[in-house]
């Protein structure tokens, strides 16, 4: 006789927003059936890989014995299926849509860069997601590309240039990939933040919102800069260029300050800004639990930063910036990896449309 498993069903697992359930659903079952997961999701002597997931998608009749039933099992969701792929449209949480759009008007993404946009929010959002295409095994940066065409129903060619180190997509640091070997999709497509795809899916607020584990308005100064007459020269060349630079859009503007501790680097850097009239953000070195960020994504919460607020008013300030460039061979067991790749440093440094200064 059969021993009756105990169901593994958790209902905040199963919900997922009425608004996105037809296309959450849709490429759940486009992994399951089109692409074989199907496979890996009823398992001999095993039933589901996912309870949850069989749940939501009306199968948990067969929860307790789904072995023997494949057959219904398939039919059942390949009729689903049919009705899914046969819609003409798909719809979004409100709250979703209006966010995506703020991210459009900063950044100009096509149809299938807005595409994997959605999806990854979505994978990162949702455990289903996660639950369904771990049914695929680890994949390389060739199957991820092969699958990304299946579920968003584009060329290959168009995922492929979408997700390129050129593309806009990695350029403004919003969706990279891991390109060393194989992993699992929701580790292979990575977003910019941990909470990033949590406030795009439930915060109606403005861009810098979305990013303010990554990105952040400064503190306002305490001091001036004619607090700092011992570095008049200096700054009489200083306040000039960067002028300049804010009214010409000059591309590749970047300062250095350097010095002992608590001598007034970020105090100078903020007064600047005052002086300037312009606004100035700053890359965080920890998040909002006060947990450091790594090298590479404040790497990449930069160019977050360069591609949000271009067209503004703005400076930015790279404090600490000991985490991501210099001598790896210095580093303790426990810190970040740094960015040692003076290639790749040279074309941020080249590049960045926002006058940046580095401490």
């Amino acid at each position: 006789m059969r021993r009756r498993r105990r169901r593994n069903t958790n209902n905040q697992a199963l919900f997922i927003n009425p608004k996105s359930k037809d296309i959450v659903e849709l490429w759940i079952l486009r992994i399951l059936i089109t692409l074989n997961g199907n496979r890996d999701f009823v398992i001999s002597m095993r039933g589901f890989s996912c309870d949850n997931l069989a749940t939501f998608l009306g199968l948990e009749a067969f929860i307790d014995d789904a072995e023997d039933h494949k057959k219904e099992i398939f039919d059942v969701m390949k009729k689903r299926f049919k009705i899914l792929e046969e819609m003409d449209s798909f719809s979004y949480p409100k709250i979703l849509k209006r966010n995506i759009k703020k991210v459009l008007k900063l950044i100009d993404l096509n149809r299938v860069e807005r595409d994997i946009l959605l999806f990854t929010i979505h994978l990162k959002y949702y455990d289903l997601m996660e639950s369904a295409t771990r049914t695929l095994d680890d994949v390389s940066t060739d199957r991820l590309i092969s699958i990304l065409s299946v579920l968003l129903e584009a060329k290959a060619s168009k995922i492929k240039a979408a997700l390129s180190p050129q593309g806009k997509l990695a350029q403004s640091g919003l969706i990279t990939i891991d390109r060393d070997g194989s992993n699992s999709m929701v580790n292979k497509l990575d977003i910019l933040s941990r909470d990033f795809s949590d406030r795009m899916m439930t915060l109606d607020g403005n861009i810098e919102e979305m990013i303010r584990d990554s990105v952040r308005k400064c503190t306002p100064a305490t001091l001036s800069v004619g607090d700092f007459r011992h570095l008049s020269k200096d700054l009489d060349l200083l306040i000039p260029y960067l002028t300049h630079s804010l009214e010409e859009k000059q591309k590749g503007v970047n300062i250095l300050f350097y010095g002992q501790p608590g001598t007034g680097k970020t105090e100078l850097t903020k007064a600047l800004a005052n002086t300037l009239g312009t606004g100035i953000y700053e890359v965080s070195y920890a998040d909002e639990d006060d947990e450091p960020i790594s090298g590479d994504r404040r790497l990449k919460a930069y160019k977050v930063a360069q591609s949000f607020f271009s067209n503004n008013n703005v400076i930015l300030m790279f404090d600490e910036i000991e985490d991501v460039v210099g001598d790896n061979s210095a580093m303790s067991f426990f810190a970040p990896p740094k960015q040692n790749n003076k290639g790749w440093m040279n074309r941020i440094l080249e590049t960045n449309n926002i006058p940046t200064i580095w401490i």
